[in-house]
């Protein structure tokens, strides 16, 4: 009898064990499996960040025309953009003088632009085209650089608002008073004092041009 009882007592110890190491089996793998969550979140969250990402569409720009306005290849239609919320000073309007520091803004434009393909956004607010047949956009390079906000805050242009506002406003706003404050660009007592249109100031940017070569 005690042989047999000693019997069934092993076996029931057999079995104990048995469930014991399914158990501690399951609890690992719960415990790997909550582990592995944050690196799954995160993966997944990248691989969507990046899916957004490579959704935008970038175009060549064929040509910069001054500071503001540049010519943009489309799938094979090249059409002239006017940057939308941004003036810079004129340089190649025939109806009006160049204007103090407009031969910066287009330098820059074109050391930023030139051989670059850019981001287009549209804005609802300022419809499709100007008056001039320009379609109106906002540019991004391919680094992300927001060109016209970019333009504003190193003093190459004024915040320029047409009519109705736009969608970006309140920041290119704040840019312009950013530039302002550090005497950025045009700002700059020892460039135009803020004042492009000065005689004086016109004269004496193109001295120091004149003085430069």
């Amino acid at each position: 009898m005690k042989k047999y009882l000693y019997i069934l007592l092993i076996i029931i110890a057999f079995f104990v064990i048995i469930i014991l190491i399914n158990t501690q089996t399951k609890q690992n793998k719960i415990e790997n499996f909550k582990q592995n969550i944050p690196v799954l979140i995160n993966t997944r969250a990248s691989t969507i960040n990046s899916k957004i990402f490579t959704q935008y569409i970038y175009y060549p720009v064929v040509r910069v025309v001054d500071g503001d306005t540049v010519r943009i290849n489309v799938n094979g239609q090249e059409d002239s953009y006017r940057l939308i919320g941004i003036n810079t000073p004129e340089m190649v309007d025939p109806r009006k003088t160049v204007e103090c520091f407009g031969m910066e803004a287009s330098e820059k434009a074109k050391e930023l632009l030139s051989g670059k393909s850019v981001r287009i956004e549209d804005d609802p607010t300022q419809g499709t085209y100007d008056k001039y047949n320009r379609r109106l956009a906002y540019i991004y390079l391919e680094d992300g650089l927001f060109f016209n906000k970019y333009m504003i805050e190193q003093g190459y242009a004024y915040e320029y608002t047409y009519n109705t506002p736009y969608k970006y406003q309140t920041d290119f706003k704040n840019a312009e008073n950013t530039a302002r404050i550090n005497q950025a660009g045009l700002w700059s007592t020892n460039t135009c004092n803020g004042d492009t249109t000065s005689n004086e100031a016109i004269t004496s940017r193109w001295r120091q041009a004149l003085n430069s070569f």
